[in-house]
């Protein structure tokens, strides 16, 4: 009995659009792990945020959103769509499993 991983899981990059601009993002296994190494230190949400777009974007992608100016929601949904695309979930699986771990 054989099992295999498709191709398209091992090569698709996922991307996020931020007005018109597109985003790819790192979702690498390496990269998941460094970031969530890194966010158990985080001492503020703020700071996990940046982490994540750091981890998931880079660090020049995380800078240009950061010079957008934009409002607390829209970073909000920015970071919630970068775990998801990291994850390779749904924008709604990926805020159950945010909610799940802000009960713990």
């Amino acid at each position: 009995m054989m099992y295999e991983v498709e191709k398209v899981l091992l090569d698709a990059k996922p991307e996020v659009r931020v007005g018109d601009k597109v985003y790819l993002v790192d979702n690498r296994m390496s990269t998941f792990v460094k970031m969530n190494r890194e966010l158990a230190e985080a001492k503020t949400e703020l700071s996990e945020f940046d982490i994540i777009l750091e981890c998931g974007l880079g660090r020049e992608a995380a800078g240009e959103i950061g010079t957008m100016d934009l409002s607390f929601a829209a970073m909000q949904r920015i970071v919630l769509l970068v775990m998801a695309a990291m994850q390779g979930v749904s924008e709604e699986e990926a805020m159950r499993r945010f909610r799940t771990n802000e009960e713990k």
